[in-house]
């Protein structure tokens, strides 16, 4: 790791690999509104320094629909039952964030006994922290989606926590056209997806067509959650993050 002083090192930049880093994204007219997502507000918590919990930015609400539109406007999430929890820990600006909100985020999720976590942020620097805090997670048999970034290239230097062994992490590339999926010691451990557009919810009650790895590791979240479910009726050992994983990665070769 780069021997930053500390100031430095709790702070990271969290993008979605797209055209530089900034979205790909077009606003639709048409609106939504509350009941199309459902969210409780005790299951929330404000981890930066925003005066409110609500997504200022887009980016969590956008995630959100495409695991959970109810259809109702003619948007629907891939699990539409799922019980959503919310972290906060971007910032309302621009969608930064630092080590500190996103290792409180990881901890918070741990108390509230979630079964899977979405991590569609991104960084390319390692802080030890948050190593230990996704190591703490996969103990407590917690699965972990991460957005990978932009995996044109075919490099291995994913986007950290989705290159930790213990996260499935979630690519996208323009130079495929189906599903590849990442294996190691016989294990699924991430996928890359064809480049695509999803339309889904956005701010201030709008819809929008959005591409980028942040929005896969949303869709395969989502199919997660259907494969989690699936997973626990047939009386698989759905506490151990790696069946479900394994469970994405057959899915995915069926394609």
């Amino acid at each position: 790791m780069v021997d930053w002083d500390e100031d430095k090192q709790r702070q990271f930049i969290i993008k979605d690999n797209v055209s530089g880093g900034e979205w790909d994204w077009e606003m639709l007219a048409n609106q939504w509104d509350a009941e199309d997502i459902k969210t409780d507000l005790f299951k929330s918590v404000n981890l930066t320094e925003s005066g409110s919990v609500y997504d200022v930015f887009g980016h969590s609400t956008a995630l959100a629909g495409i695991i959970a539109a109810n259809g109702n406007k003619g948007i629907k999430g891939f699990a539409v039952n799922t019980d959503l929890y919310f972290a906060k820990s971007l910032a309302d600006s621009d969608g930064d964030g630092n080590f500190d909100a996103i290792i409180k985020g990881i901890l918070w999720a741990i108390t509230r006994d979630v079964d899977i976590i979405l991590m569609s942020f991104g960084c390319q620097t390692e802080h030890s922290g948050l190593r230990d805090a996704i190591k703490k997670c996969y103990r407590s048999g917690i699965s972990m989606f991460a957005a990978g970034g932009n995996c044109t290239n075919r490099t291995k230097d994913v986007d950290f926590p989705a290159r930790y062994d213990e996260v499935f992490s979630v690519g996208y590339s323009n130079n495929i056209s189906g599903t590849e999926v990442i294996t190691a010691g016989g294990n699924a451990k991430g996928i890359i997806l064809p480049a695509q557009d999803f339309e889904t919810t956005f701010a201030d009650s709008k819809f929008a067509i959005l591409t980028g790895s942040s929005l896969c590791a949303a869709a395969v979240a989502g199919i997660g959650v259907l494969a989690f479910q699936d997973l626990r009726h047939k009386g698989y050992d759905i506490k151990n993050p790696q069946v479900l994983y394994n469970e994405i990665g057959r899915l995915a070769a069926r394609e």
